[in-house]
């Protein structure tokens, strides 16, 4: 279950390793301030943890996946819609448990799933570092699960998250980036806690303290839109295995080579090195195998 927060909550982590076939495509996308257009106010998601829905229905209400969205769901795009797409996560997701009854949360990777089931999007890929993800929100919304921390939930008046020493996690969030603010170093985006909260109902955060939430197991999602194609796996990189570490031979031991022995081969070592038949050649075999074992040959 959710616990309970000032606000409601309700992001859990979903991290599928087949997702890493799907990375974002940022090649040569050079970080430009902009603020996509979003045609839908703030959601309220009330005292319902579906941060995760929202977000995701809040994504397709911003440009430039809003203006792709056939009509009757461009005007759809309300809270009611995103509880329904919450309700659909939760069992897509791997939380045991469905909403309704058990409000249990879901995850960016869900919402995403649901999102492409219903046509709303063709596909998402993921953007697994701050760069990536800075690059991705250039071209269009991003949603971001992440921690949420106790101090986020009263951002200064103009609406931004800080942290300070001390300051715990209260426990996971989604929420939709629409902003990126290059100069200052600064993403925006919009809650889903009714405009009342943070700015309007908007926050911003630093780009520091972003690549900070994504490094603890946050995850940054980029819906792909449905009259685009559809994203397509490439290779994963398989990492060579680590060589297997040969131990070094055992040092041999040098051998005290006797006075005597040391003679007595001096007088057979000639007769024992040549060739031998018969029992001629099984007493040279001898001989030379007490020559090595007296560490004499």
């Amino acid at each position: 279950m959710v616990e309970p927060t000032p606000y409601p909550l309700g992001r859990v982590v979903q991290h599928d390793p087949k997702s890493l076939a799907f990375p974002a495509q940022v090649a040569g996308i050079a970080l430009t301030t902009i603020r996509h257009a979003r045609h839908v106010g703030p959601f309220d998601q009330g005292n319902l943890g579906s941060c995760t829905g929202n977000a995701g229905v809040g994504a397709l209400a911003t440009d430039p996946l809003f203006s792709t969205l056939p009509g009757a769901v461009a005007q759809a795009l309300n809270e009611a819609l995103a509880i329904s797409v919450y309700s659909q996560a939760t069992t897509l997701d791997s939380e045991p448990g469905s909403y309704p009854p058990d409000d249990t949360g879901s995850s960016g990777l869900a919402v995403a799933k649901a999102l492409k089931q219903r046509g709303y999007i063709s596909g998402y890929t993921h953007a697994f570092a701050l760069d990536a993800t800075l690059q991705s929100l250039v071209t269009g919304p991003v949603i971001i699960g992440i921690n949420w921390y106790n101090n986020f939930f009263t951002p200064d008046g103009s609406g931004l998250l800080t942290t300070h020493p001390g300051d715990s996690v209260a426990g996971g969030h989604e929420v939709v980036l629409d902003e990126i603010n290059v100069e200052h170093r600064l993403v925006g985006g919009t809650n889903s806690w009714g405009p009342g909260w943070g700015r309007e109902g908007r926050f911003y955060m630093s780009f520091d303290l972003l690549g900070r939430l994504l490094s603890e197991q946050g995850d940054a999602t980029v819906f792909v839109p449905i009259n685009a194609p559809a994203p397509f796996p490439v290779p994963v990189p398989v990492p060579a295995p680590a060589p297997v570490p040969v131990p070094d031979p055992a040092p041999v031991e040098p051998v005290d080579v006797d006075a005597a022995d040391a003679a007595l081969w001096a007088e057979v070592k000639a007769w024992a090195g040549l060739r031998h038949v018969m029992t001629s050649g099984k007493v040279a075999a001898a001989l030379n195998t007490w020559a090595k074992g007296k560490g004499l040959e």
